[in-house]
C-alpha cells in the first residue's frame, strides 16, 4: 500500500508504523483488532499527520469510520469493493483474505451496498501469510495451497478476485497460475491510491 501511495503521491512524505510486535492481526478476535488499531490511530494522530490509512485488511474490517478526532482515515474495504465492481464483467466476486476479515464480511456487506445485484465468495486463506513472510511466492508448495485454496471459487465462475490481504500481491503469480487470464485480481494498494487521489482532486 506505501508503495502504491508513494508512486501516486511522490511530492507527499509518508510515516510508516508496522506493528511487527502484535502481528499478525488476521487470527485475533475484533476487539483486539480494534483496540490495537485504535493506540495506533492514536500513535499516529501525535505525530501531526494530515490523513491516515489503514492498510491492513483485518485491522479495516474494525475502524469503518471516515475520520478520527477531524483526521481523515481512509481503510482498503471501500476502495477493494470499488475497484472489484468497476472491473467485473459479471458481476461475480471472489474475496481473498484472513480469517479476520472473511468472518466480518466486511467486502461482501459493502459490495452489496453499492451493488445488492452482485454476487459475492470468499475465501479465508489463513496460509498465505506465514508463505508470504517467508519468501515462498514462487515454491511449489506456494502453488498447491493456492490452488487448493482457490478451488472452489473458481468453480462459481468468478470473474474477479479481490486480494484482500496487503501479503497477499506478494502471492499473485501463484495466484494467477490458478485463475488464469479471465480473472482480474483486485489490488488493495492500487485501489486505495486512486480512491484518495479521486478525493484529493474533488477536495
Amino acid at each position: 500500500v506505501l508503495k502504491e501511495l508513494a508512486l501516486q503521491f511522490p511530492e507527499e512524505s509518508f510515516l510508516y508504523l508496522g506493528d511487527t510486535a502484535r502481528l499478525p492481526y488476521g487470527s485475533k478476535s475484533p476487539s483486539t483488532i480494534r483496540k490495537y488499531s485504535e493506540q495506533n490511530i492514536e500513535f499516529l494522530r501525535h505525530q501531526n499527520v494530515k490523513a491516515i490509512v489503514i492498510a491492513c485488511n483485518s485491522a479495516s474490517t474494525q475502524v469503518p469510520e471516515l475520520e478520527y478526532q477531524g483526521l481523515p482515515v481512509y481503510n482498503v474495504i471501500g476502495p477493494g469493493s470499488q475497484r472489484a465492481l468497476e472491473v467485473s464483467s459479471g458481476m461475480r466476486i471472489g474475496v481473498l483474505g484472513t480469517r479476520a476479515t472473511i468472518n466480518s464480511q466486511a467486502y461482501t456487506k459493502q459490495i452489496h451496498s453499492l451493488n445488492p445485484q452482485a454476487k459475492v465468495f470468499d475465501q479465508a486463506c489463513p496460509l498465505f501469510v506465514p508463505l508470504a513472510e517467508e519468501g515462498w511466492d514462487s515454491d511449489p508448495v506456494t502453488n498447491l495451497i493456492v490452488y487448493r485454496y482457490l478451488g472452489a471459487l473458481m468453480q462459481q465462475q468468478i470473474d474477479t478476485l479481490i486480494l484482500g490481504c496487503t501479503h497477499y500481491p506478494i502471492l499473485k503469480n501463484s495466484i494467477s497460475r490458478v485463475t488464469g487470464s479471465s480473472v482480474e485480481l483486485v489490488d488493495s494498494g492500487e485501489a486505495i491510491a486512486k480512491w484518495i487521489e479521486r478525493d484529493f482532486e474533488t477536495g
